[in-house]
């Protein structure tokens, strides 16, 4: 009789709260070598698969674990039977999902639990709901465990105990078994040089090309990236409470539900739960200079646009004057506006202006004072007119699939139904394999047909209230155009026109343009899911 051969899977937890033997990979492959023995099987070290100090949450992490899994749906697996202390060594993810893996290995090979000396088996009601709550207590136990470390770091925290990394600006210094910060003299300096420079008008770029000219010291770059100051580290140290004596806490989360690190990335949390802790004895900034910065960041971030839910729509686009690089010669360059010999601006061809007749013959110039209201009444009376507004919110809805969504409800009675009679053909002990997998159809069918009805169906008030919403967004937007805030106005044009703006004109008659609407960024933020209606795009004219 040939000899099986057995594998070894074994995975050290990161969290401490767990037995000593979960703690050594060394003390797993032990005892599951004397478990194959005991059963008279042959242990390779060739499979051997360890993870040391991975969580059994982190999927990509696991990398012994996939090549495990590799080697056994391969088709050609070298071993018969996989060993391991238990399920929970495997996977904590939820109850569901741990089965499931669980199950697509015993497809292939035997799979052996030391600890319990019981093999995992699957198909009967029984070891399926046994299987899926050791799944499901597992995942608890890492969920309790992750709630607990977040309490303690909280704690640390409203201490006044460090929990994370480095921040510039300061020193981690190990003090009576915690880490606390103490205020580094020369990074210090370099903060609140950035502070000074950015209250005195100087840009996030400005600030970081004059750091890096004199070679300033600087955070700790990413791996791969040089040293150096950039735009976005400026911002970020202009943005950081605690140099005003003030340490936020849990503004981000590097986990997703299922206990996974995002990818290379973290998710901001509400502010709701930040906490923030008093700490004056980390204040680099003063109160007045804090004051200049946070007045200044104030007034950028109102110069961006957002929608009617507050979501930023775009940022404000370079230029002092409203149509400014918008507008298009004949000869394919824009138009800048500059200064006239009688001390008004005006826009002209930028390609004549700076290469001369020889590159665009055209001399026009056009006053500013002349274009701008003139064709803000134009931006006025069609794309911001009630009419256009009537017309965009007919052709979104005017096919709407009434006779459809009667027929998903229908369909969605009866698919309940049978639900319904399922789950008590389960309770009476039917075929429970059969039934469950009928189960989880008709699951999957409902929770399809639910997405579809879930798509907003709007009645002929909510069709209103629509078409007064975008009125008042319309009359929002004039307002902005008519306004002081030209990078704003500049920003709108972006969302109502395409851009550039041809401009023709011959000798005989004065400068003209032809610009269409964009109505997908008029509904921006008012209607959901709902792609542009086609065929609302009137020519602006003068």
């Amino acid at each position: 009789m040939e000899t099986k051969v057995a594998a070894i899977y074994a995975r050290k937890s990161t969290a401490q709260d767990v037995g000593d033997d979960a703690k050594s990979v060394t003390r797993q492959v032990e005892n599951a070598k004397a478990f194959a023995a005991a059963q008279g099987w042959a242990v390779d070290d060739r499979f051997i698969f360890i993870d040391d100090g991975v969580s059994g949450a982190e999927t990509r992490k696991l990398v012994e674990k996939q090549r495990m899994i590799d080697s056994i749906v391969s088709g050609r697996c070298p071993f018969h039977v996989l060993v391991m202390q238990s399920n929970d060594r495997l996977s904590r993810r939820d109850g569901d999902e741990a089965l499931s893996e669980l199950k697509s290995l015993a497809a292939h090979v035997e799979v052996w639990f030391y600890a319990e000396q019981a093999r995992f088996t699957s198909g009967t009601f029984e070891s399926n709901v046994t299987g899926f709550l050791r799944g499901e207590f597992a995942a608890q136990f890492r969920r309790a465990i992750a709630q607990k470390t977040h309490e303690a770091m909280l704690r640390k925290a409203k201490a006044g105990y460090v929990t994370g990394g480095r921040v510039f600006g300061y020193d981690n210094v190990r003090q009576h078994g915690n880490v606390v910060r103490r205020i580094n003299p020369t990074e210090a300096a370099v903060v609140v040089d950035i502070y000074t420079r950015y209250a005195n008008g100087e840009g996030f770029k400005q600030i970081a090309h004059a750091l890096n000219a004199r070679q300033v010291v600087s955070p700790r770059a990413q791996r791969g990236r040089p040293c150096g100051w950039e735009p976005s580290t400026v911002r970020a140290v202009l943005t950081r409470s605690i140099y005003q004596g003030v340490v936020t806490y849990n503004k981000t989360t590097k986990r997703d539900p299922n206990g996974s690190r995002w990818h290379h990335r973290q998710l901001p949390k509400a502010e709701t739960e930040w906490v923030q802790v008093d700490a004056p004895q980390l204040r680099i900034i003063d109160a007045d200079l804090a004051l200049a910065v946070e007045t200044k960041l104030a007034g950028r971030r109102h110069a961006y646009l957002r929608g009617m839910k507050g979501q930023l729509l775009g940022r404000p686009v370079e230029g002092r004057h409203l149509l400014a690089g918008f507008l298009l010669c004949q000869c394919g360059s824009r138009f800048e506006a500059v200064k006239s010999k009688g001390g008004t601006h005006v826009y002209v061809c930028s390609a004549r202006r700076r290469k001369g007749p020889d590159v665009c013959p055209s001399d026009v110039s056009i006053p500013l004072g002349d274009i701008e209201p003139t064709f803000l009444d134009v931006i006025e009376g069609t794309v911001l007119h009630p009419d256009f507004i009537d017309r965009v919110i007919e052709a979104v809805f005017a096919n709407e699939p009434d006779a459809e969504r009667d027929g998903w409800k229908r369909e969605r009675q009866r698919l309940a139904t049978e639900v319904t009679n399922l789950t008590t053909a389960i309770a009476a002990g039917g075929d429970i394999p059969a039934l469950v997998k009928e189960l989880q159809k008709r699951d999957k069918e409902l929770k399809a047909l639910d997405v579809k009805l879930a798509r907003p169906v709007l009645a002929m008030p909510e069709r209103e209230g629509l078409r007064e919403a975008l009125r008042l967004r319309g009359g929002q937007w004039r307002d902005v155009l008519r306004g002081p805030h030209v990078a704003q106005a500049r920003l709108v044009l972006q969302h109502l026109i395409e851009l550039p703006i041809q401009i023709r004109w011959d000798h005989n008659t004065p400068p003209k343009w032809a610009t269409k609407s964009r109505p997908g960024g008029l509904l921006a933020g008012l209607i959901q899911n709902v792609a542009s209606p086609s065929g609302i795009e009137p020519e602006s004219r003068p």
